[in-house]
């Protein structure tokens, strides 16, 4: 028999959630063995549910709800379109009954009833904002008996905030845990309970509202799901109608022995982001020469950049100085990537200068945030900007002659953290909280502080790649 649940009804507490993405999770998770999935993909008319999904769904239907303000009546509430399972929640014309619905999966997929004692259990959905109505979506006793527990999340009024609530094992009519998260339910959320034998945790958009734990919290008897949807324990106003929708449903077993499938390694093309670059040509598809501005001692010109069979040149020259160059005593290149990059690996093959500083920034300029490499003499230095602060990370002598010809130079970025490789090895690791989050342009900059001892010097750059997170890559 269908157990009928003793909550469609709330009480506020606090709490705090955030968003999520969108797609249904197919397979196992560690610890988690995937035992059911619906993502709604065949049509089903209002008032031929479930139809098709027959051996998947059952639901309440043809009693009051648990207020006794309502009923339960799948024919007139639930229906599949779009990809989503609806409730249309309303007030019956012929009755003045507002109507609900209760709809409970057949785990094994044969139309055969029953849950498991514990697993994870997690939907997304979204309502409108319907005054009077609720939902109750819970764990229920397959045996009907309230002492062996109840878990409720998400549940509230559709027109108020998620709650989440876990009634006490043996005295249920009080509850071990309940939060209010303070979000509502007018948009696209994943709500998620994991019951183990250790505790029940819930969580809303991958952020956990809530663990209850101990004997006293936790069931240990045979439950299966509830996506119970009815009155708050109030009349709805009857011009109250509209539709809560759920776009998937998934649930697991808890299995100490499944383990996550390996995250799948990006196809690493162009179409995903991937290129590249040898400079025989600027190209404007990803590169622009600056003409204007200035650094240092440094007069930036779009003529002091060239590319060519053997790459790129930047050149800094004294020539037409300061006349030509805005009064300062060098003209110099600088090129700029015409997109914007967050996290990834840039790998290159540059010839720096004994003269003046080689440049590679990644970074926004407004706030300034981001990272700078500086090639100079024989080192190479890394600092950074977040949010205009700045930080020094270190500066490292290289095992050759930086200027003396081209060497492979390798920089992986993340949200966390910054690795430089020269020639295969490792050169330093800056890592931590803190660290530089936004999108910038990539640029190679020829640059003085100062006055250059020589008339003209030239760095140079060959063999550009950029890799989105996650492509692999030799140092």
């Amino acid at each position: 028999m269908l157990g009928i649940t003793s909550l469609c009804a709330v009480v506020l507490i606090v709490g705090v959630a955030h968003g999520s993405s969108t797609a249904m999770p197919v397979g196992n998770l560690n610890g988690w063995r995937q035992i059911f999935t619906d993502d709604f993909t065949t049509n089903v008319a209002l008032g031929s549910f479930p139809g098709p999904y027959a051996n998947k769904w059952t639901s309440y239907t043809g009693f009051t709800d648990t207020s006794g303000k309502g009923d339960y009546d799948m024919y007139k509430v639930l229906s599949v379109s779009n990809g989503m399972l609806d409730f249309y929640m309303h007030t019956d014309p012929s009755t003045q009954r507002p109507l609900g619905a209760a709809p409970v999966p057949f785990l094994a997929g044969n139309g055969q009833w029953g849950g498991q004692i514990y697993g994870r259990y997690s939907l997304r959905f979204r309502s409108d904002s319907l005054p009077g109505y609720s939902t109750g979506w819970l764990l229920w006793p397959d045996t009907n008996v309230w002492d062996e527990g109840e878990i409720d999340f998400p549940e509230g009024g559709l027109d108020g905030t998620i709650h989440a609530y876990d009634h006490c094992v043996n005295n249920p009519q009080t509850n071990c845990f309940a939060n209010d998260t303070g979000v509502t339910f007018t948009s696209w959320h994943i709500a998620t309970i994991e019951w183990t034998p250790a505790h029940v945790q819930f969580i809303l958009d991958n952020v956990v509202v809530g663990v209850a734990s101990g004997s006293n919290r936790v069931p240990s008897t045979q439950f299966h799901w509830v996506l119970q949807a009815c009155t708050t324990g109030v009349t709805p106003n009857p011009s109250v109608a509209g539709h809560l929708q759920i776009d998937w449903a998934v649930v697991y077993a808890y299995d100490t022995t499944a383990v996550a499938p390996p995250t799948p390694v990006p196809s690493c093309t162009a179409a995903n982001g991937v290129w590249t670059d040898s400079f025989t040509t600027l190209n404007a598809a990803h590169w622009a020469a600056s003409s204007g501005g200035t650094w240092g001692q440094t007069d930036f010109k779009s003529s002091q950049v060239k590319a060519g069979s053997t790459g790129l040149t930047l050149n800094m020259t004294k020539s037409g100085c300061p006349s030509q160059c805005a009064g300062l005593a060098e003209q110099s290149g600088k090129i700029s990537a015409v997109n914007n990059y967050q996290f990834g690996t840039i790998q290159a093959s540059i010839q720096a200068t004994p003269y003046g500083n080689l440049w590679l920034g990644w970074e926004s300029s407004g706030p300034r945030d981001g990272w700078e490499i500086k090639w100079a003499g024989n080192d190479v230095a890394i600092q950074y900007y977040t949010n205009d602060a700045y930080a020094w990370v270190g500066e490292y002598i290289l095992p050759f002659n930086i200027s003396s010809a081209l060497h492979k130079y390798t920089i992986a970025r993340t949200s966390t953290s910054l690795k430089l490789y020269a020639d295969g090895g490792l050169v330093a690791t800056a890592s931590g909280s803190g660290l530089p989050q936004s999108s910038g342009q990539i640029s190679f900059t020829l640059q003085a502080d100062d006055t250059i001892s020589t008339q003209t010097t030239t760095a140079r750059l060959s063999a550009f790649t950029y890799l989105p997170v996650g492509c692999p890559y030799t140092a």
